[in-house]
């Protein structure tokens, strides 16, 4: 029986399937936690995790009656750099969905990303943006740029959103080779955004066993 999806000898997979807005009226000085200390999740307790939220979030997307492709690394890398900075109840249920049962997944998440180093034509990005001036505390922008290899901009939400919307766009645009050029369509950003949350893969590589086109339609 033939398939009835057509695959190319050379696929670029490019995905961009997490992005987090919080588009909240936070003040100046709003109060964050005063202890990010969690105790880590190793290697192995953070896979099982990442497989349960994908189950979890396939389960969902209601894709029974077509050909689907998505990742759940990419949503599950902006959420948990999003939980990192969580606490009480919204900490709570992020670690719920998550799977992550009140743990930082920082340590294993980073021995995901160093082995995934190695995969040739596979590129991980991850970023925060934030309002010039939003205070986030220095132990949780260290814990991001350390173990999640994110990079923290400050960017002008509130006096140009539209720039800082190009300015993310463009960030997309080279993690994705090109392939993901205008992911925040105009008006996604306004004065009110205060966090953007962003993770681009992007995949290029050959079948080991290459369909012959005959055999497909």
């Amino acid at each position: 029986m033939r398939s009835g999806l057509r695959v190319p000898s050379l696929i670029a997979l490019t995905m961009l399937s997490a992005l987090m807005i919080l588009m909240m009226g936070f003040e100046p000085h709003s109060r964050v936690p005063e202890d990010l200390n969690r105790s880590s999740m190793d290697l192995v307790s953070v896979r099982k995790s990442l497989n349960a939220f994908g189950f979890d979030l396939f389960s969902n997307l209601n894709c029974w009656d077509r050909n689907t492709v998505f990742s759940p690394f990419s949503v599950f890398s902006a959420l948990a750099m999003a939980y990192e900075g969580a606490r009480g109840a919204t900490a709570d249920e992020m670690a719920s969905v998550l799977h992550i049962h009140g743990k930082s997944p920082a340590r294993g998440y980073s021995s995901i990303l160093e082995g995934l180093s190695g995969v040739r034509g596979l590129k991980v990005a991850n970023a925060l943006w934030v309002q010039r001036g939003f205070p986030l505390r220095e132990e949780f922008l260290r814990l991001i740029s350390e173990q999640y290899s994110g990079r923290a901009d400050s960017i002008d939400f509130v006096g140009d959103p539209e720039g800082s919307r190009r300015i993310i766009n463009e960030f997309i645009r080279e993690g994705t080779e090109g392939e993901i050029g205008d992911l925040l369509p105009e008006g996604a950003i306004n004065e009110l955004t205060r966090l953007v949350i962003t993770n681009a893969v992007h995949f290029k590589g050959t079948w080991r066993y290459r369909f012959d086109p005959s055999e497909t339609f």
